[in-house]
């Protein structure tokens, strides 16, 4: 088999741990049995938050990436592939005009839907789950080893999930430290394994795992990688694509089933011509193209419809998410192929795209091209808009990266607007029912962005606490 440049490897070697014929690109997957859990670094709690970021694992980012920020944004009119190659904030980009404005700032009764809100503070490498007024009714952290948390789930059984990364050891590649890991209600950690997973997991079948993961694309030796690698404009000699993928894994951490997602768009039977992205410098040092940076991920939605003629059994489809493509794709897991894809002249940087119970989509859209972000419900039949929100003065609600809607009970939309550190919800007239600021600031008073907000049943949250 010939490799195109720097094949990543993705398991960190721990002692404990067992590989056996894995591979990131377009081989097979053998199996990957994690035979030990890593504890150190993760701890989890109940009761109030922390009263500073400090105690709550605080992780500024690097002084490169703070300039690198601050240098593209400042320039005056940088380009989409300037702002799509910026890294992750883990703070606001300026500092909050009202610095006293902390927690909740605004709650209409009657109109917000009732809830317990998730929240996840990347660089303090925490999750809270907040009362309607803003009261940490519990908090997990992570210990000095951890970097960031990219995300965390609250499942219904009252675990929580989290997607994250360690701080790099000495001569460790940047990959090889992230991991997933989970915590029952109580705050035992269940499992913690070393992956290369990023942005996103899933519940899937059974006790299952959906993960979003990422590595270098292998060419099979017959041709036709060359040959889709032609169509895009690159060369296997000279371009290295960073691949998106999904694995499927066991609570052991044995990696069950994976696609490349670079596979799956090319298997058809949806036609999609991938829009060009240039290379960049990733965590790892290396030039690649990062060809899709999915960051979203739903198994087998309730409501999957037949979308122009295409039906696949809902067990078998999954739910995905692409900012470089801005596309929302719909992907048959069995086959490994794309059964549907939209967004490409509409979205401008997605995240977060769900499925709504009349068969219609909700979609976080960053706006990136255009400055200004906003939640919109779409007709995955046609593509047709029949809902969006966006504030009085589009620009003042924006965020470049991350991003997250979720649509309520009441049929209100709660989103997060990342690199502020705010989340707010909106009635479907758009008026703020709910809003909430992140009440951690760094000494130049930015706040620490929230990476998503997820609001959980109180039926849900309330057998949870009361369980014995």
């Amino acid at each position: 088999m010939s490799r195109f440049p720097l094949l990543a490897r993705v398991a960190r070697p721990l002692t404990g741990f067992i590989a056996a014929g894995f591979t990131v690109g377009g081989a097979s997957i053998g199996g990957f049995i994690l035979g030990g859990f890593v504890l150190a670094g993760l701890v989890a709690c109940g009761g109030a938050s922390p009263d500073s970021p400090s105690d709550n694992g605080q992780v500024l980012p690097s002084e490169e990436e703070a300039r690198q920020i601050e240098e593209t944004t400042e320039s005056g009119n940088p380009s989409l592939d300037e702002l799509r190659a910026l890294p992750y904030a883990g703070y606001s980009r300026t500092a909050a005009e009202n610095p006293e404005q902390k927690g909740v700032s605004a709650l209409d009764r009657e109109a917000s839907a009732a809830g317990y809100n998730l929240t996840t503070f990347r660089s303090l490498c925490s999750a809270e789950l907040l009362t309607p007024t803003g009261h940490a009714l519990r908090a997990w952290s992570g210990g000095e080893e951890c970097r960031h948390w990219a995300n965390s789930r609250l499942l219904p059984n009252g675990d929580l999930l989290v997607i994250g990364m360690n701080h790099p050891e000495p001569g460790q590649r940047p990959f090889d430290a992230r991991f997933i890991a989970r915590f029952d209600w109580s705050g035992e950690l269940l499992f913690q394994h070393f992956l290369p997973v990023h942005h996103d997991a899933a519940p899937g079948p059974g006790e299952s795992l959906f993960v979003l993961a990422a590595g270098y694309l292998e060419s099979e030796g017959d041709g036709r990688t060359e040959e889709r690698l032609a169509g895009e404009g690159l060369q296997a000699e000279t371009s290295t694509i960073y691949d998106n993928y999904l694995l499927r894994i066991a609570p052991d951490g044995e990696i069950l089933d994976r696609i490349s997602l670079f596979d799956a768009v090319h298997a058809g039977p949806f036609p999609f011509t991938p829009q060009p992205v240039p290379p960049k410098k990733n965590q790892d040092g290396i030039l690649a193209v990062d060809l899709f940076h999915c960051n979203a991920v739903v198994w087998n939605p309730a409501h999957t419809p037949s979308l122009d003629g295409v039906g696949a059994a809902a067990e078998d489809t999954v739910l995905l998410t692409s900012r470089h493509q801005d596309s929302v794709f719909l992907i048959d897991w069995r086959r490994g192929q794309l059964l549907w894809a939209w967004g490409q002249g509409v979205l401008s940087g997605p995240h977060d795209a769900s499925w709504l119970p009349d068969g219609k989509m909700l979609v976080f859209d960053n706006g990136i091209e255009r400055g200004w972000s906003r939640p919109l419900e779409l007709d995955p039949q046609d593509g047709s808009i029949s809902w969006s929100w966006s504030a009085d003065e589009p620009e003042n609600f924006y965020t470049l990266s991350r991003g997250s809607a979720q649509r309520l009970p009441n049929g209100n939309t709660l989103m997060a607007e990342s690199d502020a550190g705010r989340a707010l919800e909106v009635t479907r007239d758009g008026e703020i029912a709910w809003e909430y600021f992140s009440p951690y600031l760094d000494e130049r008073d930015r706040r620490a962005t929230i990476v998503r907000m997820r609001r959980h049943p109180p039926e849900l949250v309330d057998a949870l606490r009361t369980a014995p």
